[in-house]
C-alpha cells in the first residue's frame, strides 16, 4: 500500500494483507504530501542553480545592462519574419528605420518616428 518506504523496517505480511484502516490512509497521505513537498523543494533548488549558472555565463559575455535614454535613436528588429517561410521575407529589411525613444518602463520602450509621430504599443529590449 505504501510503495517504497525509506528508513523503516519491513512491514509484516499479516499487516500488509489485512484491511486498510483510516490511520493507515492518513499516514499514507501524509507520506505522499511530504514526498511532493520534497520534490517541489528539489525542483526549486535545481532551478536556482541553473539560473545562477546562466546569469554567470551571461554576465561574463555582456557584463552590463543596456538601457536607452529618451531621445536616443534605435532600430526595431522584425522578429516576426525570422521564422516565416514567406518569400516576402527575402525582400523586406529585418531592421526598421530609426525610431526615437519617448519613455522607458522597465525593459520596454515607447517609440515615435523621427518626425515625431507616436508608434502604437511598447517595444521590449533584450
Amino acid at each position: 500500500m505504501f510503495g517504497l518506504i525509506v528508513n523503516t523496517a519491513p512491514t509484516p505480511t499479516d499487516v500488509s494483507t489485512g484491511p486498510t484502516t483510516e490511520h493507515d490512509i492518513a499516514t499514507h497521505q501524509t507520506y505522499l504530501q511530504q514526498q511532493r513537498l520534497d520534490g517541489y523543494a528539489h525542483t526549486v533548488e535545481h532551478a536556482e542553480r541553473r539560473k545562477a549558472v546562466f546569469d554567470k555565463r551571461v554576465l561574463t559575455r555582456a557584463p552590463r545592462v543596456v538601457m536607452f535614454l529618451p531621445g536616443q535613436l534605435v532600430q526595431v528588429y522584425r522578429s516576426d519574419m525570422r521564422y516565416t517561410m514567406a518569400s516576402i521575407r527575402k525582400l523586406i529589411p529585418m531592421w526598421s528605420c530609426p525610431r526615437r525613444i519617448v519613455s522607458r518602463d522597465r525593459n520596454s520602450y515607447v517609440l515615435e518616428t523621427t518626425a515625431g509621430r507616436p508608434i502604437n504599443g511598447t517595444f521590449s529590449s533584450r
